[in-house]
């Protein structure tokens, strides 16, 4: 059938339309890829040590694997409280450099490290707590007394850990990636190897066991802080912000900048610490059906984890893409920042989800050689497989979220999605119990938790997603 010529002139227009419309975008996609690659190799190295932990103390055996994944997950529910509070350092000043106050960074970070100093203390009080009264977890007496071991060391982390991670997000809002990036690779390479000595006891060094990745993490992060400090002390951009603020009078409520950040980051650090919470809520109750269960929990979970830190990075990316056009009060800017952001995040998560699909046969075997774990763990894999795209939006959009100074109703679509659905959702599917001479729960064991991952996650990526885009159709900058 012939087409008409104003049929094809309406062809050409069209197509020249989606043209502008990609050249547009091409834009914010190529910046939110110069931005986020590094921050996800930053972003990966933070989970990757977890990942060769547990990698390998497998040579130790499966309970070991359990206990040291079970102890991380506890202290990572935990530390991300803190680590959260300082995510909106990298948005605030995002959002002042495109308010066109770039110098306005370095007393915002210094605001930034006076509050982690106390944040430290307090984290640290609360994790030794915890570290002796494990057996509340209701897990076996080998997994509860290597875990309170473990904790007892990695604790002594906590302030290199956040303190690192201050100095990570005034580099990042900055958008400037590549410090931390190349600090947290040294790092993790660190890491590695120290496992590998003190797990083993080669040459010379004492045979630790599942205790040796507790001395490893925490002697990575101490260098990882040096590195990165030592990074900033030298740099020169930072150099000038630091003569600029050295040479002028500045009035400024006393710590009110503590406040903001807090007030800021505080919610933050709630919307994560519901989120890990309840992924850690997931590896006691596999605990609860045996050890070995447990263990290949642990297994799907920390190469889940893996593409969630990826994603992550996306998050960061985009809250500071997003907090720059905030800041500069470019609307269309912040919607082509974040749809950018959420394209990228769509086709790495298809990936990954392959990725599961098509290995996860193969990947369990990096960690075990128990047949009955190696089952368990692969058919896993597959359930991680399907709540990829759910996971990668839902930290998307509450990235996106941030840049745009919202954050307290994330934190309750968070504790809503996380806690009243997902995890009694995954607690009736796992378990079949009678209360008031009634069965409650289906009984599902593992494949129950992981369902009611996927409906959890689902409904806070909908959520979050849902919100970021009506907020920004009523967004007025006049």
């Amino acid at each position: 059938m012939a087409i008409s010529r104003v049929e094809m002139s309406a062809i050409f227009i069209r197509f020249a339309a989606m043209l502008r419309a990609f050249k547009g975008y091409s834009i914010y996609i190529s910046q939110a890829l110069k931005l986020s690659l590094p921050i996800i190799a930053g972003q990966l190295g933070m989970v990757l040590m977890g990942f060769f932990d547990t990698l390998q103390v497998g040579v130790v055996g499966a309970e070991a694997v359990g206990s040291v994944g079970f102890a991380t997950s506890i202290f990572m529910t935990i530390i991300i409280l803190g680590i959260g509070v300082t995510f909106a350092i990298s948005p605030l000043i995002a959002i002042a450099d495109g308010e066109g106050n770039r110098p306005q960074s370095y007393p915002i970070m210094l605001s930034g490290m006076r509050l982690s100093f106390v944040i430290s203390i307090i984290l640290y009080a609360l994790m030794s707590f915890l570290a002796y009264n494990i057996h509340w977890f209701g897990q076996s007496d080998i997994v509860n007394k290597t875990s309170t071991d473990f904790l007892a060391i990695i604790n002594v982390s906590i302030p290199f850990m956040i303190f690192f991670n201050v100095l990570k997000q005034y580099f990042d809002g900055l958008g400037r990636t590549m410090p931390a990036m190349t600090i947290t690779l040294i790092g993790v390479a660190l890491n590695i190897i120290l496992n590998e000595l003190l797990i083993n006891g080669i040459w010379g060094f004492p045979k630790l066991g599942a205790l040796g990745p507790a001395f490893a993490t925490l002697s990575a992060r101490i260098f990882m802080l040096i590195g990165i400090l030592f990074w900033m002390l030298r740099d020169e951009e930072s150099k000038s912000f630091r003569a600029i603020y050295k040479n002028i009078t500045v009035t400024v409520k006393k710590f009110s900048r503590e406040l903001t950040i807090f007030k800021m980051g505080m919610p933050v650090g709630l919307q994560y610490f519901f989120e890990i919470a309840a992924f850690s809520a997931g590896i006691t109750m596999s605990g609860w059906i045996s050890p070995r269960h447990m263990g290949a929990h642990q297994i799907a979970i920390i190469m889940a984890s893996v593409t969630y830190m990826a994603v992550t990075g996306f998050s960061a990316a985009g809250s500071i893409m997003v907090g720059n056009a905030y800041g500069a009060k470019d609307k269309i800017g912040v919607k082509r920042s974040g749809n950018a952001i959420l394209l990228l995040t769509f086709i790495a998560e298809i990936v990954f989800a392959l990725i599961f699909i098509i290995f996860n046969n193969y990947l369990p075997h990096w960690f075990t050689s128990e047949p009955f774990v190696l089952e368990l763990s692969s058919m896993l894999l597959i359930f991680a497989a399907f709540f990829q795209l759910s996971d990668g939006f839902q930290a998307v959009g509450a990235g996106l979220l941030r840049g745009i100074k919202d954050v307290k109703i994330p934190s309750m679509i968070a504790f809503v999605s996380y806690w009243i659905f997902m995890i009694p959702g995954s607690a009736l599917l796992a378990f079949n119990t009678t209360i008031w001479g009634h069965n409650i729960g289906l009984g599902w064991g593992l494949q129950g938790i992981w369902t009611g991952f996927i409906a959890g996650l689902t409904l806070a990526a909908a959520l979050l997603l849902w919100r970021f885009n009506r907020l920004v159709k009523t967004l007025n900058f006049e």
